[in-house]
């Protein structure tokens, strides 16, 4: 599997309460088809969304996905 996610080089700042909306490039730079699954990981992981948050990438096949920080 050769899937590569990139994320801005920019920092995100959102308020306890607010709501702040990320992205996310998905490439495949690998040979052959491949599933994707994305989650949040750590602290932010229980306030993160991902839409979409599965899909198949063909090779050379980039996607963004969106995300959005909602913190209590």
């Amino acid at each position: 599997m050769t899937i590569v996610v990139r994320l801005p080089l920019e920092t995100c700042q959102v308020l306890p309460g607010g709501s702040a909306p990320i992205s996310a490039s998905v490439h495949n730079d690998g040979p052959i088809v491949e599933s994707v699954s994305l989650q949040p990981l750590g602290d932010a992981a229980a306030w993160t969304t991902i839409s979409p948050d599965v899909g198949t990438r063909s090779p050379g096949d980039p996607a963004t996905v969106a995300g959005t920080f909602h913190p209590p």
